[in-house]
């Protein structure tokens, strides 16, 4: 077999299982994700596996996290909510997390552009705070994110049937200050 061989079968097998890339990092971190992906999101939340995905992207080389984003756009929409609750695990024994708090950040605020509108928002209200953290965001980041609100405040059921309009409202409200102050520190 050659080399075209092995990347035709690669390609085959990243497309079965929702992702593209040829990255063996961006693809190891999708694996143990998809393997784990049955199990209740508490499961990452709280952080059981999230060490070992948090080692993973410590890891990561430049281009290995521009390589991520651009693969997002073919997972599926529970490989990403289980990615952003990793990605915004606040634990503070994990020190190796705290090295990369820039690039989570940031991925963080991609995947919430990449969802549909109500996964976005439940996200948002999870951890948008998560934001704050790591390095300003680049404007077209920012952007993004910002005509991501105005679909929010556009769509009043967006919030969901969990909120009532008056607890929507303030969570809407707290989203909008949270990215007013980010936006802030735009250079």
């Amino acid at each position: 077999m050659d080399e075209l061989d092995d990347v035709s079968e690669s390609v085959e097998r990243n497309l079965a299982i929702g992702s593209q890339t040829l990255n063996h990092r961006v693809l190891n971190v999708f694996k143990e994700i998809s393997k784990h992906e049955s199990l209740d999101t508490e499961y990452w939340t709280y952080g059981f596996n999230s060490d070992l995905i948090l080692n993973r992207l410590a890891n990561f080389s430049n281009a290995d996290w521009t390589e991520l984003e651009a693969d997002l756009i073919y997972w599926k929409t529970h490989h990403l909510e289980i990615l952003s609750s990793i990605l915004s695990l606040e634990n503070e024994e994990h020190h190796i997390a705290e090295t990369i708090i820039a690039q989570r950040s940031y991925l963080y605020g991609c995947i919430l552009t990449i969802v549909d509108l109500h996964t976005a928002v439940e996200l948002m209200i999870a951890n948008f705070d998560f934001l704050r953290r790591g390095e300003p965001k680049p404007d077209s980041l920012l952007k993004k994110l910002s005509l991501l609100l105005n679909r929010v405040d556009a769509t009043p059921h967006a919030v969901g049937n969990h909120f009532d309009a008056y607890i929507g409202r303030i969570s809407f409200d707290y989203l909008k200050s949270v990215m007013a102050e980010i936006s802030q520190h735009v250079n």
